[in-house]
């Protein structure tokens, strides 16, 4: 094996049975774990310690290997453990960092504390120092106190804390590790993770961004942030410290729709600050924190679970060991819609065991999902598709719309507050969608809200207020409506049959673009308030009534009558 990197543990005569194990067998697995050359010796030293000198071509091979010694060295989640070592003497200032910097991280982010005596050397001139602290972060310690130093040897920047055997380690996983599921490398500890509420349906995701491009999702004084929380509806968006060295992550807690929609604008803007700087986005990492309670149901037997997402996606995933605020942190690496797909299934694994009776899962007080979420799961029951009855149409409870531009800041109000308000008066979901979110329509805004029929066409009349105020009355409204193809044809209606009858319903020529943008037809309309608001009204449920019948289809012979909806020609 290469030599890269090397370290001297100390351990203590009475320990080294441990370490050694049952003819060697003890031994034999911390090498084979850590796939680094690690020797004993046999001979104490005056203060009754034998030295173990470890050499491994990569930090995540150092600290594998330091991770496998405490394990067999200290009992399960003792949390005082030290462990004396000495450093090489030419790496110990990157070890320290500028000012004690790197100590400090280490500290901060793990909890141990790691000291190097300033006038202790070995006989071969290496600095004793130690760790002291929890026993399943000490590997973890010393992944970070190595990272620069790793960095420094390969002439490269600063190494990621990246899980044990991914893409940063050039030796591929033995055969042998691969049948020892109960022992867990040392992960990163993700810090500055929000504790839960307890309230349901709140979920926490946090977006790994380089470091660099972090100005762009943040906006001056923190304005395009802010904007992006107030538009996706999340409870929270925030840029994490600096914690890792070229990296800074967006903290986005919320509902799960609202946080897959800041995560969506996030992603926008990096894409973009990233083209700027002449630069490729291939793969993103997004840190889904996974109640405590539900990573069994995630992992699956034997790992199935997570392989199958792995496979399906093809993504890299990874559930830490590690509790952190009752959350196990689940690190899924891949390209953008990828990652969305295995975070959406992730997702529906622990929604399905939260909800499942009588689970044997202990909830505990402080769990963030102690709390019965059978709210979220009808809620996700709903949005599986369905057939209806008399051949109608699951459109899913979403309708998209299209605004002006220059309407977006009255539909959004002053951080958020109006969209807030529709939201609350409606009991809709309504996201207004930047415009790197939507590219393709250069001078609108594409909305989207979803929710029932009524809460929907409730919702709409309000953004369509917000954009043509009353002070603005004499200007046509336009209504520009996204229909899916399928339901196109309910719209329209045998031998146009029922846009005749919203035209001499509600004296509004609704158009029906034959050709498709992206697997919508384009809905339109020109005219007053009033008569406007109540052709969307029979538009939208048209659109669900599914395919026309022999007959044709009225709004008094459709569900949902015209009759029953609150569009009214000649209200306004």
């Amino acid at each position: 094996m290469a030599e890269g990197l090397s370290l001297v543990v100390f351990v203590p005569s009475d320990g080294a049975g441990k370490i050694i194990g049952k003819a060697g067998s003890g031994l034999k697995q911390i090498r084979q774990m850590s796939q680094c050359s690690v020797q004993l010796h046999q001979e104490p030293d005056a203060n009754g310690y034998r030295k173990a000198d470890v050499v491994g071509p990569t930090v995540e091979h150092i600290a594998s290997a330091v991770h496998a010694i405490s394990i067999r060295l200290f009992p399960e989640g003792q949390q005082e453990c030290t462990l004396n070592l000495a450093f090489p003497n030419e790496l110990v200032g990157a070890v320290i960092g500028k000012g004690g910097e790197n100590l400090k991280r280490i500290r901060e982010m793990t909890g141990i504390k790691l000291q190097i005596e300033k006038d202790a050397f070995t006989e071969s001139q290496e600095r004793i120092g130690s760790i002291t602290g929890d026993q399943k972060q000490l590997g973890a310690a010393m992944r970070i106190a190595y990272s620069t130093v790793g960095a420094e040897l390969a002439g490269a920047p600063p190494a990621q804390a990246a899980p044990y055997y991914t893409s940063a380690s050039s030796t591929p996983m033995p055969k042998q590790m691969q049948s020892m599921p109960q022992v867990s490398m040392p992960s990163p500890v993700i810090s500055q993770v929000r504790k839960a509420s307890g309230a349901a349906n709140e979920w926490q995701l946090h977006f790994v961004i380089p470091g660099k491009f972090i100005g762009a999702i943040l906006g001056k004084e923190g304005t395009q942030i802010k904007q992006v929380q107030a538009e996706s509806g999340c409870l929270s968006v925030s840029a994490t410290k600096r914690d890792q060295p070229g990296e800074r992550r967006v903290v986005i807690v919320g509902g799960w729709d609202e946080c897959l929609s800041a995560q969506q604008a996030v992603f926008g803007h990096y894409s973009k600050a990233a083209a700027d700087a002449q630069e490729a986005v291939t793969d993103v990492t997004i840190i889904f924190m996974v109640p405590n309670s539900t990573a069994g149901a995630v992992i699956g037997k034997e790992a199935g679970n997570l392989k199958t997402i792995r496979e399906t996606n093809s993504v890299k995933i990874n559930l830490q060991r590690e509790e952190v605020e009752g959350f196990r942190p689940c690190t899924i690496t891949g390209q953008f819609e990828s990652v969305v797909s295995a975070e959406r299934t992730v997702h529906e694994q622990v929604v399905a065991q939260l909800a499942e009776p009588g689970n044997g899962v202990k909830r505990r007080p402080e769990d963030a999902f102690a709390e019965p979420v059978k709210e979220e799961a009808e809620a996700y029951e709903a949005k599986r598709p369905r057939t209806l009855p008399s051949g109608q149409v699951a459109t899913g409870e979403q309708t998209k719309m299209l605004v002006p531009g220059r309407s977006a800041g009255a539909i959004i109000g002053k951080q958020g507050s109006k969209l807030k308000e529709i939201r609350e008066s409606s009991g809709a979901h309504i996201e207004v969608l930047s415009q790197e979110r939507a590219p393709q329509w250069l001078s609108e805004r594409l909305v989207i809200v979803k929710g029932s029929l009524q809460v929907r066409q409730q919702a709409i009349q309000q953004v369509l207020q917000a954009a043509w105020p009353p002070d603005q009355s004499q200007e046509a409204v336009e209504l520009k409506l996204l229909i899916q193809k399928a339901a196109a044809g309910g719209v329209i209606g045998k031998a146009a049959n029922n846009l005749k009858v919203i035209r001499e319903t509600c004296s509004v020529s609704v158009k029906v673009e034959r050709e498709e943008m992206m697997g919508d037809r384009l809905v339109s309309a020109t005219g007053q308030m009033g008569p406007i608001l109540a052709a969307c009204s029979m538009v939208l449920e048209f659109a669900e009534s599914g395919p026309p019948s022999a007959g044709g289809m009225t709004p008094s012979s459709m569900p949902g009558a015209m009759t029953a909806s609150p569009y009214q020609v000649g209200l306004y």
